[in-house]
């Protein structure tokens, strides 16, 4: 125990009475210097960090060498771990009295977590319990805070067993009042583990117990969004995230702003926004200063480098970030850069270094034990989770799947809308039935317009059909549908009585979606893979005035683009592909005049005018057949292409 009777300010701060702690420090007229190592540790605990290092700066400038303890801590707090660590090794920690000793091993685990260097914080963090383990009250508290440290250093090497055991014992060390941060720290620990409606529970506890502290609310919304995450609730995830990362941002807490950041852009990537993600990868970038830190920056960038059609610059990322954490030895993060070097390999159709990257990840399970530290990351996937889905029983998908299991996961990997040339939905590559015929098209609807009122659904689909009848087909395809799928369910907000579209558990994709999001581009490499994605007309079985408008629009967007990259190709003499894309783009819309413009121009150039001919022959014979006219641009083709005089 402590060799001298303890600081009335530590023991407001141990009593779980900071804000009273910083009062008494103010009212000082002529602190000590202890007086201002336990006051500005009061206002660090308050979230006052800039004010709080100033105050300790001055106590270790005043004599309080063991005031270097708090100032380490307010430093990481500041995201300057290395610098912390260097005031940690300007005092002979074996030497002090037991209790400065403690605090002393304790944060020196603290920073090297901060920097990733788990084995070495162990073995700190293993020393500094050596002597709590014995605290008792009013030093119960203390001993609490080396048990979570403790806790989360077991946990980030996947040892779930220890984690455990220590973060229950920090919760029966510390105070009711004071377990807001045990409680997110084992929610997220339990995320790691699959543990998802244990973590919720932890979560729904600190929520009860947060304080008002900005540092306290940017933890909370992160470990919510950790939590979302890991379920697939992406809308809820990112803007739990965003909550985090400006809560952290008020308060200092540079450590959960980066990290609320790089979740917050592997979220977005995987709902296909890759200039959202690039932004928020830069302020992560920004913010990180250890090589475990900038590590992270390139596992995220490189996964918004593979929706941005790069993934052989990703892999480039993938190689450094992996480096990194084979380095620190964090197998759980090398896990997770492999699953998406495998990601990028399949999207360069390098199934067999897919394959390699997988067993790579297979061995780092094996170091972790399980895979459920892996879920979160498989799901951003949509390569991997198709292989994964696809191939059950292949020897490098049945682990990851029965980790799935495992977590209690049973929703599928991927649900695919297909409504292109077809009406179908996929789960794991199998049609799901689905009883009445309107019920996907009520699906592609509320897609399109999320916050539909009960009036505009009925006015869209059944504008014909008596109200009663309506209504009740309305609320039959819907329950019909949500039984069907329960992991992808219309939802109905009893407060603004607007019904949308809720995905829980699982990765969903919509070919619609998918040829959007590539038509926006205006890239040629982009606009290919729309037009290969592009299975026929928009719900062809619809005859609603809402989904011919949607069939429209979209067929218009394809010949739009088509026709800019049409008019690039003539010019620049790339004739071989004018010629294949307007020979496609007039299955889609066979009688677009310039499209067909394009394709007789494209013919002579390459094949000659009797070519030219017959195709221009062709296409007027169309024209005469379906629409009894051909428009004058086309006639006059034939006497460019060979004049009569």
């Amino acid at each position: 125990m402590a060799a001298s009777p303890l600081h009335p300010l530590l023991l407001a701060l141990l009593d779980g009475r900071a804000a009273d702690a910083a009062r008494a420090f103010d009212d000082l007229t002529h602190p000590t210097p202890d007086d201002e190592r336990w006051g500005g540790y009061a206002l660090y605990a308050l979230g006052e960090l800039l004010r709080a290092h100033d105050v300790l700066v001055r106590a270790v400038a005043r004599g309080s060498a063991a005031a270097r303890v708090e100032l380490a801590t307010v430093t990481r707090a500041l995201g300057q771990p290395s610098d912390a660590l260097a005031l940690l090794d300007l005092l002979d920690i074996p030497a002090l009295e037991t209790l400065d000793r403690v605090l002393a091993w304790r944060e020196l685990g603290a920073t090297l977590l901060a920097l990733r260097r788990v084995p070495d914080a162990l073995a700190a963090l293993k020393r500094a319990w050596h002597d709590a383990a014995a605290f008792d009250d009013p030093l119960r508290g203390v001993a609490g805070a080396v048990a979570l440290l403790l806790g989360q250093a077991y946990a980030s090497r996947g040892a779930s067993a220890p984690a455990a055991h220590y973060l229950d014992e920090a919760l029966a060390r510390t105070l009711p009042e004071r377990r807001l941060h045990v409680h997110l720290v084992r929610a997220l620990t339990r995320v790691h583990d699959g543990r998802y409606d244990a973590a919720e529970a932890d979560v729904t506890i600190a929520e009860t117990l947060t304080s008002q502290t900005a540092a306290a609310q940017a933890l909370l919304w992160y470990a919510r969004g950790s939590v979302a995450r890991a379920r697939l609730r992406w809308t809820d995830a990112t803007a739990a995230f965003d909550r985090a990362a400006c809560e952290a941002r008020a308060s200092g807490d540079v450590g959960v702003e980066l990290h609320a950041a790089l979740l917050h852009a592997s979220v977005v990537t995987a709902q296909g926004r890759a200039r959202d993600a690039r932004r928020l990868i830069a302020r992560a970038t920004a913010l990180a200063t250890t090589d475990v830190e900038h590590a992270a920056t390139h596992l995220r960038l490189g996964a918004a480098l593979v929706l941005d059609g790069e993934a052989a610059r990703a892999l480039d990322a993938f190689t450094a970030a992996r480096t990194a954490f084979v380095t620190a030895d964090l197998a759980r993060e090398a896990a997770w850069v492999d699953v998406h070097a495998a990601e990028a390999h399949f999207a360069l159709g390098h199934d067999v270094d897919a394959r390699l990257a997988l067993e790579r990840a297979l061995d780092e399970r094996g170091v972790m034990g399980n895979g459920a530290a892996l879920l979160p990351e498989l799901h951003l996937l949509p390569r991997v989770t198709d292989f994964l889905a696809s191939h059950p029983t292949d020897e490098l998908a049945a682990p990851f799947l029965h980790d799935r299991r495992a977590a209690g996961i049973t929703a599928p990997l991927h649900v695919r809308l297909v409504s292109l040339g077809r009406q179908r939905v996929l789960a794991d590559g199998r049609d799901v039935p689905i009883g009445m015929r309107r019920s996907l098209e009520l699906l592609c609807f509320l897609l399109r317009h999320p916050g539909a009122s009960r009036a505009d659904v009925l006015l869209a689909l059944w504008p014909d059909d008596d109200p009663k009848r309506s209504v009740n087909y309305f609320h039959r395809a819907r329950h019909e549908f949500n039984a069907a799928l329960p992991c992808l369910h219309m939802h109905f907000d009893k407060e603004t009585e607007a019904y949308d579209v809720r995905v829980d558990g699982v990765r969903f994709s919509w070919d619609v979606w998918d040829v959007q999001r590539r038509l926006s581009t205006l890239d040629e490499n982009a606009f290919l893979q729309a037009l290969s994605l592009y299975g026929g007309p928009f719900l062809p079985s619809a005859t609603t005035e809402w989904a011919s408008k949607e069939r429209t629009h979209l067929e218009w967007s394809l010949m739009k683009v088509g026709l800019q990259l049409m008019r690039r190709w003539s010019a620049e003499g790339e004739y071989r592909k004018s010629l294949n894309l307007s020979r496609r783009l007039l299955e889609v819309d066979p009688f677009d005049e310039g499209i067909a413009e394009f394709l007789v121009e494209a013919t002579l150039q390459l094949e000659g005018r009797v070519e030219a001919l017959a195709e221009l022959k062709l296409i007027t014979e169309r024209f005469e057949a379906e629409q009894l006219v051909v428009p004058s641009r086309l006639r006059s083709l034939a006497q460019q292409i060979h004049p009569t005089n």
